[in-house]
């Protein structure tokens, strides 16, 4: 132990900010990995609400399915293509 008396204080100090690395770099993915999960469910939402009236018909085939869709979706549906 040193004479200064401050080498218990350094050695706290320096064992909590190693803990809160360890964790950090352990745990340190969830914060960005949440972030982008986020981000993508809200754009992927905005996406569907943009595009929920517009007409599908252009598509031929696609527009009857994804029609369907929308509706089985919104319980209006019996489950089986109409």
């Amino acid at each position: 132990m040193s004479d200064d008396g401050n080498s218990q204080l350094d050695a706290l100090r320096d064992a909590a900010a190693s803990a809160i690395l360890n964790a950090y770099d352990a745990y340190g993915w969830i914060v960005p990995a949440l972030l982008l999960s986020v981000l993508f469910l809200g754009m992927l939402g905005l996406f569907v609400w943009w595009f929920e009236d517009l007409p599908f018909e252009f598509l031929d085939g696609c527009g009857g399915i994804l029609r369907w869709t929308r509706s089985a979706w919104r319980g209006k549906g019996r489950g089986v293509m109409d």
